[in-house]
């Protein structure tokens, strides 16, 4: 669905949607995330549990109206829907004040292990209505 992007290096951290058998989302695990290591052999890998310390993300789902929520770490205050679209799914939240489908997420940080800290964070993705780039710069 979407991707984190780091300044740290070329590595990546991506979220996509986890569909079952049927075609609905897997109710246990909707959505699962991995490194895509392209600073190195291109490889996949798990996230490690300090790597959910920064990278997790919580997924919820309204049984009333099968609407899936999910919420990661780098944008807390900010919920994502998770919509279906034909047989894919878009991660749709609000990016500068529109509704828009998230593609990358971008976080320039400094320092490294425990004293890393986050300079900003931004948004990109595409605008719901228009089709158009849509963009965020959110400062912590």
């Amino acid at each position: 669905m979407f991707v984190i992007e780091r300044s740290k290096n070329a590595n990546i951290v991506c979220y996509d949607a986890n569909p079952d058998k049927s075609g609905g989302l897997d109710a246990k695990k909707p959505v699962i995330a991995y490194w895509l290591l392209k600073a190195s052999d291109g490889r996949k890998q798990e996230l490690t549990g300090l790597d959910k310390k920064a990278y997790g993300f919580t997924v919820v789902r309204d049984t009333t109206t099968s609407v899936y929520t999910m919420r990661i770490k780098p944008l807390k205050n900010k919920p994502i829907t998770i919509e279906q679209k034909g047989s894919d799914y878009e991660a749709v939240l609000e990016i500068n004040k529109t509704t828009a489908v998230l593609n990358k997420v971008f976080v320039k940080s400094s320092g490294a292990g425990l004293f890393t800290k986050v300079k900003y964070v931004e948004l990109h993705g595409l605008d719901r209505a228009t089709g158009n780039p849509a963009y965020e710069k959110i400062l912590p």
